[in-house]
């Protein structure tokens, strides 16, 4: 609903377009009615329907047939008739012309109306002519809010919208705007902040996690009554831990009603000597770690901001590092060298032998007899190719004979390590996927950090959606990449840089986008083909029909452009609160359905909204999947699971600094 204390500087035309002032850009026009676009200006409105309340930033305005044209993009160009009505909201000065900084003595009063005869587009601010040589500029006319808006915390509670025409907000510091609005029916949202409003409802902050989408009014939404939380506790091998230095999440302790917080006199993250060996697994997915010291129980913490301590060893031979520990386990594409102290973050007791974590998936031993580079000492004497391999005469891969290529099974006859590299004969030759997936690159002495930034959507429209930012930056932030010596990552690599500590060089960074928009094909694929930068981009495969999504015929241009196209699912569903079998047909009809589509593998699914669980990770690993890629904003490590890889989100409008600090 609309507040009625918020009175909007208006251009009202017969095509029901409102020029008004706008903190985001002073060039923005809000519709009135629903508009259809045209390519050029002049021509029919025939093209794409925008919709009445929607924000739109202005490029450019030209004069054409007694009309204004304001284009809004490339081949989208909306009309202004003339005359048409202002009405002003403050007192503000005349100038004589666009270009003339000082105003006239003339004034125009607040509340009064004025016609317009021309609008003219100058340094991104509209100007528009009361006729003679009298003009006045948004920036001068802004609205001011009828009250003061003082935020307030709210007890947090989650809702939904009640309609999907419900009315969404900007607060600004002078007072709200009308916002964009999209299809947010059906979603849940958290709202720990309000504004009273004398003779009106509450206005509620809308938020997905820690990501504001905007302000709505409380008779628009109905709050989602709560669901207790049952808790399983498990008990595991005692292992040591630290918390994230990042990390700011509360302390809690144990009733029967459940978890409660709690204020610890003891600051965790300062203490040394921590353990755990308690876990509690929640049944809305959460996880929370008992933290020890000394045998005295301190507090239960969630889990993500614990992390297991380093510990370290010296490999006394080339150590071959298995993707797990028990009978099954297998080759990976790494070994550790001789004599080097290797950090680990778990380890234990199978039979005789001591098994070493460095990650998920990622296991060794010193026990010599487990580390002999044949493949009867694994029973594993085949391989399947995950990605098209080269075949060469012997391993300085400088003579190559043949071809496997991907999903080829190849029985392997020796197997020896070069550089770090594990390289397999079969019956043509020696071949190395991870050398083909590394060459030129340099094993690491700290493990990896590989920070992975999130994107969504990309318009310089404004926009209600938090996740959007202009092409424009998108290009500036590839800019400081650039300078700053960052390479970008393929999933491929991203995977290898995981799980066998190399590198091509220390800066490093993978560019992910979420969701398929059709900007992505408008406004990115040029500046990628521009910067030769690596880019996945993770399709809803339900959503190709859609009008703001890109089509199929879209998607093979930009992967013939280099972008890389993984899983975002089939319906966009959070994983972590569906069912076992909603979420493995999720899971894996998606990745059979684009690998069908596009002749192309996919490894790796981006869970929607971040939502995952212990069992997600555990469907994602059964479906075939290589990776699992997560959101809580932080540089994804070694020691991270490959099934919950954390992101790090990329909102409008940061700085240089605050963009390059996000990849530390």
């Amino acid at each position: 609903m609309k507040k009625q204390f918020w009175l909007t500087l208006g251009l009202v035309s017969g095509l029901g377009v409102a020029l008004q002032a706008h903190p985001v850009h002073a060039a923005t026009i809000t519709l009135q009615s629903d508009q259809r676009l045209a390519q050029t200006a002049g021509e029919k409105q025939s093209g794409e329907a925008l919709k009445a309340g929607t924000s739109w930033r202005v490029s450019q305005a030209v004069t054409k047939d007694k009309n204004v044209w304001l284009e809004l993009g490339r081949n989208q160009w909306l009309p202004v008739e003339f005359p048409g009505t202002l009405q002003l909201t403050k007192e503000t000065p005349v100038y004589s012309a666009p270009t003339i900084p000082a105003s006239l003595s003339k004034k125009l009063a607040a509340g009064s109306q004025w016609q317009f005869f021309d609008v003219q587009l100058i340094n991104d601010t509209l100007w528009y002519s009361l006729g003679g040589h009298q003009w006045i500029n948004l920036e001068d006319a802004q609205p001011q809010s009828g009250q003061d808006l003082t935020v307030t915390p709210h007890d947090t509670i989650q809702v939904q919208l009640k309609n999907k025409d419900a009315s969404l907000d900007y607060l600004t510091d002078k007072g709200f705007i009308p916002a964009a609005n999209s299809d947010l029916i059906n979603q849940t949202f958290t709202v720990d902040q309000q504004i009273d409003q004398p003779d009106h409802p509450a206005m509620y902050l809308l938020k997905q996690y820690t990501h504001v989408i905007a302000w709505i009014s409380a008779d628009d939404v109905q709050e989602i009554p709560d669901t207790p939380v049952t808790f399983t506790q498990t008990v595991a091998q005692r292992q040591s831990v630290t918390l994230r230095p990042s990390s700011n999440e509360s302390s809690f302790y144990l009733t029967d009603d459940g978890l409660k917080k709690a204020k610890p006199v003891k600051n965790l993250q300062q203490l040394s000597g921590l353990t755990t060996r308690r876990t509690l697994v929640g049944s809305d997915g959460s996880q929370f770690d008992l933290i020890e010291q000394a045998g005295q129980q301190l507090a239960w913490v969630n889990q993500k901001s614990v992390q297991k301590a380093t510990m370290s060893v010296q490999t006394n031979q080339t150590t071959i590092v298995y993707n797990d520990y028990g009978k099954s386990r297998q080759y990976s594409y790494r070994t550790l060298p001789a004599n080097t102290n290797v950090t680990y973050y778990d380890h234990v007791t199978d039979g005789d032998t001591t098994w070493y974590s460095l990650g998920h998936n990622q296991w060794f031993t010193l026990d010599s007899d487990l580390n002999q580079m044949t493949p009867e000492s694994l029973n594993a004497q085949t391989l399947t190719l995950t990605s098209a391999t080269p075949i060469y005469s012997d391993t300085d891969h400088k003579q190559q004979v043949g071809q496997l290529a991907a999903n080829d099974t190849a029985t392997i006859e020796a197997v020896k390590t070069v550089d770090h590299r594990l390289w397999y004969q079969n019956a043509m030759g020696w071949f190395s996927p991870a050398y083909e997936v590394t060459k030129n690159w340099h094993y690491q002495d700290q493990p990896v950090r590989l920070p992975i930034l999130m994107y969504h959507d990309f318009e310089d429209t404004v926009t209600s959606n938090i996740y959007a930012i202009p092409a424009a930056q998108f290009k500036q932030q590839l800019d400081w990449l650039d300078k700053a010596g960052y390479q970008t990552l393929t999933p491929d690599q991203s995977y290898y840089a995981l799980t066998t500590n190399y590198l091509p060089t220390s800066k490093v960074v993978w560019m992910t986008m979420d969701d398929g928009y059709q900007s992505w094909y408008r406004q990115i694929m040029p500046l990628v083909q521009e910067s030769g930068v690596h880019v996945t981009g993770f399709q809803i495969v339900n959503r190709m029909d859609s009008n703001w999504s890109l089509n199929p015929s879209e998607i093979k241009t930009l992967m013939a452009a280099g972008f890389n196209l993984e899983s975002h699912t089939m319906n966009h569903v959070k994983l972590g609160q569906q069912g076992d079998y909603t979420a493995s047909q999720e899971l894996t009809e998606s990745k059979a359905d684009l690998q069908k589509q596009f002749d192309a593998p996919i490894t790796t699914i981006a869970y929607p909204y971040g939502s995952y669980t212990n069992k997600t990770e555990n469907l994602t690993q059964a479906a075939g999947y290589q990776m699992g890629l997560a959101m809580d904003n932080r540089v994804a490590t070694l020691s991270d699971s490959l099934y919950a890889l954390p992101r790090i989100t990329v909102t409008p409008d940061l700085s240089k600094q605050a963009f390059l600090d996000k990849l530390q």
